[in-house]
């Protein structure tokens, strides 16, 4: 496809119907459950281990078609309403044990009046009574006043995650967020002067870059995080899976990120001073060719994440020359 290799000069509206165009069918939801929850430990930027429930809410597509997101596949095709999203969040509750954190993750932005109905947003306070910390995910563009109405009916702190992806202007154009890396230190600042906690998710090799440069601008963008004291990073390794990432691979635009490159990052990430630095371990063994080398790299990060203590890489047995 000619388009893929002049990805640049697409406008959006032409890039959002070319990746719709080419994905995968969506999975099956149901707008009465959650499509899926769990129980972790994660440090808070307090540097408390926490004990954290992840509820992922099932609700309407996202309004922005990023290149590289696959978090449509599980969304409806029309909106949910605020007592659905509410017994989405009590089924998930009364299967998950008590937590100092909650995640509520929902495919797209928290804000968006159209996923989560502000209506919930009464019921959803009173259900995490109790909660230290609250962690929602929103474009930058919604951030306002249902923020802070959300923020004021909470018990514990609201944090708020921004996909940063990477402060390479051309790239973040590329990426179809309809973002600027200006529009991104307002985000930044306007979270900062409400007291806002914030997490920022760092796309870990990017596309529309060669290799060398995009290890580069991940370790830029890292930076960028730390220096406007951005209490939670994430690094996320870019997948492919949602159509247009595979023909982007085919046509020499975007390659996932080797061992090497992984363990680079990670190791750029935990050097620096931000309170929380983590590396997403979610479907990890896909950028290992041995998977001994998979589990035992997973379980190290996965410690790192608990711990904040960089360990060095573990010896694969199987793999590793003497």
């Amino acid at each position: 496809m000619n388009e893929l290799t002049r990805w640049e000069t697409l406008t959006p509206l032409a890039r959002t119907r070319l990746i719709r165009r080419l994905r995968p069918p969506r999975a099956p939801v149901d707008p009465e459950c959650p499509y899926g929850f769990h129980h972790e430990q994660e440090r808070a930027p307090d540097g408390r281990l926490e004990r954290v429930n992840v509820v992922f809410l099932t609700n309407r597509e996202c309004p922005w078609t990023c290149t590289m997101c696959d978090l449509w596949r599980h969304t409806t095709t029309a909106p949910v309403t605020a007592d659905q999203i509410l017994r989405q969040l009590d089924h998930a509750l009364e299967r998950l044990p008590e937590a100092d954190a909650v995640k509520l993750y929902n495919s797209g932005s928290f804000f968006d009046r159209l996923a989560i109905p502000p209506a919930a947003y009464r019921g959803i306070a009173e259900r995490l009574r109790g909660y230290r910390r609250v962690i929602v995910e929103s474009h930058p563009a919604l951030l306002g006043r249902r923020t802070l109405q959300f923020r004021d009916l909470l018990d514990g702190r609201l944090e708020v995650a921004i996909g940063v992806e990477c402060v390479h202007p051309g790239v973040l154009d590329a990426l179809n967020k309809r973002l600027t890396v200006a529009d991104l230190e307002r985000a930044v600042a306007w979270l900062h002067e409400h007291a806002l906690l914030i997490r920022a998710f760092i796309l870990l090799r990017p596309p529309f870059l060669p290799d060398e440069a995009a290890l580069d601008w991940t370790c830029r963008t890292v930076q960028w995080a730390v220096d406007r004291d951005i209490q939670t990073i994430v690094l996320i390794p870019t997948r492919t899976g949602n159509g247009v990432m595979e023909r982007l691979e085919q046509v020499g635009r975007f390659a996932p990120p080797t061992p090497d490159a992984i363990e680079a990052a990670a190791a750029f990430l935990f050097a620096q001073p931000a309170p929380v630095r983590l590396l997403d371990t979610w479907d990890l063994a896909r950028f290992y060719p041995c998977p001994d080398c998979a589990r035992l790299q997973q379980e190290r990060f996965e410690r790192m994440n608990r711990t904040q203590t960089w360990e060095a890489a573990v010896r694969c047995p199987n793999c590793t020359a003497p």
